[in-house]
């Protein structure tokens, strides 16, 4: 091994080039360029064209004369098979381009703007065209304006039509597409507050049938029936011919299902609008009133009325619908059956970690959690909100006399959540998502066989989603003993795996570089996991400061043997490139 450094420096000495890293070079892009191949057999060529590319110009740049000579002789075959198939790749990448640009936009077409983001995105980038990018940024824009329409929607039936109006603005703010869609939502919400002027404002240049439907109701509630009769008959025309009486009894109806609601009576109410539907038809209004706002009260009032003994129901629909309203649903009655059966905390604690941590990851989408009961009329703050549900969830955890075994396991479960939570952000912006909801990694272990999860990314976020989660609690919480102890046996396989085995390696790493007041050096033991951890610690400013300054002492603690001096600052230089190590090395010749 000395030999082989010594020839690889005195090469690059004397011609600029060592000989040992320029065979290395070789063999690097003779790997690299069988992956490329290996993409391009699974028609991948946008993939295989990048790869090719990135080793021509590891070759082509900041050459000396020297090492282009050593190219010419030795790598000159190489090179000639990359370009070669470099020319056989273009034109087949530019179809694969052009098909996923072309199913792209049939996506859009049909309304389906996530599905065409994640398909175009990764191929753009690795093909880039201004125009696509103005249509990718277009779809970000859209996708932004449908989150502000929904949750517009659910402050709309939430009965917060300030808050409902301010979304539904942002959206059409964020892209013009949702300009028909949120004019019609706020001249419903006009007539819900009767100020039928302004509705009429909202669609006055709109022509469709919704709007047209609208504008006879608005027309039929002032007492212009001949007007409704007019604008009705529009959408109409060959089916029903409305007199003045059942355009008087139509109204009747809607009001009496109103009032209905307005009394809390919504069994009736839930009875008269399906009656209104049978002997009316199809009404968009009565529809929407009935599924979205009578419907979801309904259901809340029937889980407020139980004895909390249907918290397998509740985790059975949930797993049904994996929307908003069964999560709610799910934290409320899980939280209410743990404080009526405390002794049963050894069965259901984890369930109820698990749910209200995913309910507190999407707070931001709710806003039937922020009507939280202990903080009174207080406007709503949603950080304020964040730490007060974590809180009333840990005091109940703590509440529990009997400290079991279980119950240790469900406050690290506890620890998981509240740190996946705080890496997920406040709202949450980072995590897994499905159908639209951010679930937390107690969530995802829990029904990772029964729910289709999307893949876990390499980042640190994504690392507590995996079976690393332990080690990698340990290390953020600077306990990197445990984090060694307590890492999988098995090898990663996933990226997120992968990045969690260089996180902890890096953490362990930097346990074994520390030295106590009087301690013995033990960085041969840092010597593999700080390989491991290598390419995040050079690409981690914050992680290479920290394991320069580590080794910066810890050359000082083995300074006094030669040999061990110069066999760590050789490591040190591998890991790191470090310009001090680099001058003890040179400084021990």
């Amino acid at each position: 091994m000395f030999i082989t450094r010594w020839f690889n420096s005195l090469s690059r000495l004397l011609l600029g080039v060592g000989i040992m890293d320029f065979f290395e070079k070789i063999n690097n892009s003779k790997q690299a360029f069988e992956r490329a191949i290996a993409q391009a057999q699974k028609h991948k060529y946008l993939e295989a064209l990048n790869i090719a590319e990135e080793i021509l110009d590891i070759w082509y740049s900041q050459e000396n004369a020297n090492e282009k000579k050593l190219r010419n002789w030795f790598a000159d075959d190489l090179i000639k098979k990359i370009k070669q198939q470099l020319a056989e790749w273009e034109p087949k990448a530019n179809n694969e381009y052009k098909a996923a640009k072309e199913r792209a936009y049939w996506l859009t077409s049909e309304g389906r703007f996530e599905e065409a983001i994640a398909l175009f995105e990764p191929v753009h980038q690795r093909y880039y065209e201004p125009a696509a990018r103005k249509f990718i940024n277009e779809l970000y824009q859209v996708i932004t304006g449908k989150s502000s329409f929904n949750l517009g929607l659910l402050a709309e039936q939430a009965g917060d039509f300030a808050t409902a109006i301010s979304h539904y603005q942002n959206a059409v703010i964020a892209s013009p597409c949702w300009d028909v869609e949120c004019r019609i939502r706020l001249a419903i919400i006009a007539i819900k507050t009767q100020d039928w002027q302004q509705a009429r404002v909202h669609i006055k240049d709109i022509n469709t049938k919704q709007a047209t439907y609208i504008r006879g109701f608005i027309s039929a509630q002032q007492g212009d029936w001949h007007s409704c009769k007019l604008e009705w008959q529009k959408i109409l025309p060959h089916e029903v011919q409305l007199e003045k009486s059942s355009a008087r009894e139509l109204i009747k109806a809607k009001r009496h299902i109103q009032q209905l609601v307005d009394a809390h009576n919504l069994q009736q109410a839930k009875i008269e609008s399906q009656n209104f539907l049978l002997k009316y038809g199809d009404d968009e209004i009565v529809r929407n009133n009935l599924e979205k706002n009578i419907q979801p009260r309904l259901e809340l009032d029937l889980w407020c009325r139980q004895p909390w003994q249907h918290i397998d129901i509740a985790e059975q629909q949930w797993l049904e619908r994996l929307d908003i309203k069964a999560l709610h649903n799910w934290a409320l009655v899980a939280y209410h059956y743990i404080q009526a059966n405390p002794h049963l905390y050894d069965e259901l604690y984890d369930e109820l970690i698990v749910a209200w941590s995913t309910a507190i990851a999407n707070l931001h989408l709710n806003p039937l959690l922020q009507n939280i009961t202990w903080m009174g009329a207080t406007p709503v703050d949603l950080t304020e909100v964040f730490e007060q549900l974590l809180h009333k969830l840990e005091d109940l955890i703590n509440s529990v006399e009997d400290k079991s075994q279980k119950y240790k396991q469900s406050y690290e479960l506890y620890r998981l959540e509240t740190e996946a939570l705080r890496l997920m952000g406040i709202p949450a912006k980072l995590g897994v998502r499905v159908k639209g909801l951010f679930l937390t990694p107690g969530c995802y272990h829990r029904y990772r066989h029964q729910i289709k999860f999307p893949p876990l990314p390499g980042k640190l976020w994504a690392t507590l989603y995996t079976d690393w989660y332990s080690a990698v609690l340990a290390c953020l919480n600077g306990d990197n003993f445990k984090a060694k102890e307590v890492k999988p046996k098995t090898a990663p396989v996933s990226e997120a795996e992968k990045f969690a085995q260089r996180f902890v390696s890096y953490h362990e790493g930097c346990y074994y570089l520390e030295i106590e007041p009087g301690g013995y050096p033990r960085w041969r033991s840092a010597v593999t996991p700080l390989r491991l951890a290598k390419p995040e610690i050079q690409a981690s400013p914050e992680w290479h400061a920290r394991v320069e300054e580590l080794c910066q002492l810890h050359y000082k603690a083995v300074a006094w043997d030669k040999n061990e001096r110069r066999e760590f600052a050789q490591f040190w230089y591998e890991i790191l490139e470090s310009s001090t190590a680099k001058y003890y090395i040179d400084d021990d010749k």
